[in-house]
């Protein structure tokens, strides 16, 4: 297939390579300015890519093009740029994080060109996109779905179609609905640990054991929290508060409860206004407590 993939950060450019590795043919383009594009890039050229310096000429031609983005407004700035260019017939696979309202917009200005667009959140981190395991939460036309199938292939083990335009932006913020509430209880439970003076590698042994454990606990203790070992991260801090303000809107337009929700937004918007906002998920650890700027598992 003719494929373009846009915006290639550390996960497109993973995800980028798999598709190559498949035998597909690769057009990409990058922002200017982008953390490590020029490097990732050449990384791809290498593999057999073809770089473009405008958004117009990657898309062209091309049958889909795949983006992952950090926001609503540069995921709309890409695709407006994209337009004129798009293929009648092609489809756009948005794995941004984004509000539902923002995707349903974008596919139905799509449909009015001949495009279609799938709303297809990813979920998995860097290593997920490096294994071609990523998870991928779908939303859009159930036909333009079946045909991404060769694409979503390659770079998923787990892609589910979720139903209608914006389901599959839904799904993904439920995720971090998830996610983010339960960084904000492991940091907790580990502070309590720290506090009754628990060993926290016979804590970790414990706990992977029991009920306790989820894949935030078992990612964040040892990896990040035992050592204080916030940067660098795949998980920013300040992405995960993007995303939780995005869960704190929906649940708002859906009257639907969001107290723990909000709870945690708390937390990480905290983190953020401290500087910390680059840091790993697992530093707001540092903005709970006491409220002092320092290692809450550092022995008095």
């Amino acid at each position: 297939m003719n494929i373009a993939y846009l915006a290639i950060g550390a996960m497109g450019v993973r995800m980028s390579a798999n598709l190559l590795k498949a035998g597909h043919n690769l057009k990409v383009w990058n922002r200017p300015g982008s953390k490590n594009g020029d490097h990732n890039i050449a990384i791809l050229i290498e593999k057999g890519a073809i770089a473009c310096d405008t958004i117009a000429e990657a898309v062209e031609n091309c049958e889909i093009i795949g983006m992952c983005i950090t926001d609503d407004e540069a995921v709309c700035q890409v695709i407006e740029a994209a337009l004129p260019k798009l293929l009648n017939g092609a489809i756009l696979l948005d794995h941004s994080t984004i509000l539902p309202q923002t995707s349903i917009s974008l596919a139905e200005k799509l449909k009015k060109q001949g495009v279609d667009f799938l709303d297809a959140p990813i979920s998995g981190g860097e290593q997920g996109a490096e294994e071609g395991t990523l998870t991928i939460m779908i939303g859009g036309e159930k036909d333009a779905f079946l045909r991404a199938a060769p694409y979503f292939e390659v770079v998923s083990n787990n892609y589910v179609y979720m139903g209608e335009s914006g389901r599959g932006s839904i799904t993904k913020l439920i995720n971090q609905h998830l996610a983010g509430v339960g960084q904000a209880v492991v940091c907790e439970a580990v502070m309590l640990a720290k506090n009754a003076k628990i060993d926290i590698d016979s804590l970790y042994r414990v706990i992977m054991k029991s009920w306790g454990r989820s894949f935030v606990f078992e990612r964040s203790v040892i990896e990040r929290l035992k050592d204080s070992t916030f940067y660098p991260t795949y998980a920013p801090s300040e992405m995960m508060n993007k995303d939780l303000h995005h869960v704190l809107a929906i649940a708002e337009d859906l009257h639907s409860p969001s107290l723990f929700a909000n709870l945690a937004s708390d937390i990480f918007q905290k983190n953020v206004d401290a500087g910390r906002g680059k840091w790993d998920h697992s530093s707001i650890i540092l903005s709970m407590g006491n409220g002092k700027n320092e290692d809450p598992l550092l022995e008095e």
